[in-house]
């Protein structure tokens, strides 16, 4: 199995939707969308043990916040990944714009629409994608939740699939936190993934995280590494 075909198999997204490029944590994404005329530049990577055979996707991107109202987002992402001993390839192009819808009684809600553009021949087709985020921050306490429906725009199978993505997370200290993230299907055939990580502050403001994943699927549990790291253009 590739790891596009892992990410659509269990969350919905090709590749690391990622995600997907959560802010805090690896996968899920929150409802902030930064401050007026902020610039950021994101990195995710990840390794897949399925089927014994490994699979690894990079998928770098950009994001930055529109308005001068924190309330709307668009992030651009390009992903590459190779199985086993194959030479890393371009996989797909995507972009997601998101908007808060508001904040009431302490908890953020905001929506995504992402579309994802695959290369010529590639394994998985292009698809469309809408999220729901929606969250707290209480403290050094955070948690974030995601529902995704996609759906192919091309090849034979036009099915929309849901999924899901949560984590919570609290702040140790000015320049650690960890989190603990969960995320798979609604189907009984779906995987679905724990994903203890660690994140750390850098001195300039940004974040690298890590986190070692265990999936649970048809051929049993497999082990996932992810990495991610989110940076200050501005």
């Amino acid at each position: 199995m590739s790891i596009r075909a892992f990410a659509l198999g269990l969350l919905v997204l090709p590749a690391l939707a990622p995600a997907h490029h959560g802010r805090f944590f690896l996968l899920t994404t929150s409802f902030d969308m930064g401050h007026p005329g902020q610039h950021l530049w994101l990195m995710d990577a990840a390794s897949l043990r399925f089927n014994q055979r490994f699979s690894t996707e990079l998928s770098p991107g950009y994001y930055m916040a529109l308005g001068n109202d924190s309330r709307a987002g668009l992030e651009l992402h390009l992903h590459f990944g190779k199985e086993g001993s194959d030479p890393l390839q371009f996989e797909a192009v995507g972009a997601e714009y998101r908007h808060l819808l508001g904040k009431h009684n302490g908890w953020g809600h905001a929506v995504g629409l992402e579309y994802e553009g695959a290369r010529s021949g590639a394994e998985e087709p292009s698809n469309v994608s809408a999220r729901y985020i929606v969250g707290t921050v209480s403290g050094s306490y955070m948690f974030m939740a995601n529902i995704i429906a996609s759906r192919p725009v091309s090849g034979a199978d036009k099915d929309t699939v849901l999924s899901y993505s949560a984590g919570i997370g609290k702040r140790m200290s000015d320049h650690v936190s960890w989190g603990l993230e969960v995320a798979g299907g609604f189907k009984k055939t779906d995987a679905q993934e724990a994903i203890p990580e660690l994140i750390f502050a850098t001195k300039g403001g940004g974040l690298f995280k890590a986190g070692i994943g265990v999936a649970m699927n048809a051929y049993g549990p497999d082990v996932t590494y992810r990495f991610g790291y989110v940076g200050h253009l501005r």
